[in-house]
């Protein structure tokens, strides 16, 4: 059974974390291993937890997700986001506020090679919603939207409208979604690349979501674009990142809405 960063992998919609007490560290019994029910766990690529993982400059210079170490990184002092490791606003779990000027890039990587597509998400709360903004993307864009690579993908904010877009084989494809963008809660932002049957989703907490139709034809995508959190002036409070090499369902995404909303307290 693999182990990456402290994590079981399984195969029965879990994963499974290792104790994190020096008593359990010891005994190792399979009675003190606390279960995380995500769905499809085997198809998770990344997986950003606010509180592991966190290395602090003067605010967040690096973020290491939990399962094949790739990291977030941020080498100027002036762009890292602000890290609060007991936050109260969040059931006391820890919490990353990035201002109209932070961002974090873990390079050149989640290119879509597999003929299913991928799933990337993020939890966070969204304090300004900007135009022309970013929240989670791999895309040379100087904000929201997609550049001209083929495979670059992108979680857009844009005042109460929330888009998603990609460019397929043929050319870009957005397609959006009216939500209030400012909550008093955090939400679950999802965008669902699914090449087997031709269709890019939009959704926030598995609930509505905007789709459209994207190319079929079998190309590995190599974008060469970071994926990064946060670009241009939107600002946001994150909690979590998730990446999936598959295409997940609607019932997927409120699966793991509902865990981390009861996670954080919202």
């Amino acid at each position: 059974m693999p182990i990456f960063n402290n994590i079981i992998k399984q195969s029965n919609n879990a994963l499974v974390r290792s104790p994190q007490s020096i008593f359990a560290g010891i005994v190792r019994s399979p009675f003190q291993y606390s279960v995380l029910p995500f769905p499809q766990p085997d198809s998770i690529v990344a997986y950003w937890e606010g509180g592991s993982g966190i290395t602090i400059g003067t605010g967040v210079s690096a973020w290491v997700d939990r399962i094949g170490g790739v990291s977030f990184a941020q080498g100027t002092a002036a762009n890292q986001p602000t890290y609060i490791q007991y936050d109260s606003n969040y059931n006391n779990q820890a919490s990353l506020t990035f201002d109209n000027t932070d961002s974090l890039s873990a390079g050149d990587v989640f290119d879509i090679r597999t003929l299913a597509g991928m799933s990337v998400m993020i939890f966070c709360k969204i304090t300004n919603s900007a135009a022309n903004s970013a929240s989670l993307n791999k895309s040379s864009a100087g904000g929201s939207g997609v550049g001209a690579n083929a495979g670059e993908y992108a979680i857009n904010v844009g005042g109460t409208n929330m888009t998603g877009s990609f460019y397929d084989t043929t050319g870009r494809v957005t397609t959006g979604i009216t939500d209030t963008a400012v909550n008093s809660k955090a939400q679950l932002y999802s965008l669902v690349i699914d090449r087997t049957n031709g269709l890019l989703s939009m959704a926030i907490n598995g609930g509505t979501a905007g789709t459209v139709a994207i190319g079929t034809a079998l190309t590995d995508f190599n974008a060469g674009a970071s994926f990064s959190i946060r670009k241009n002036a939107v600002t946001l409070v994150v909690l979590t990142v998730l990446v999936y090499n598959v295409a997940l369902t609607t019932a997927e995404l409120n699966q793991i809405a509902g865990v981390l909303k009861q996670k954080y307290g919202q």
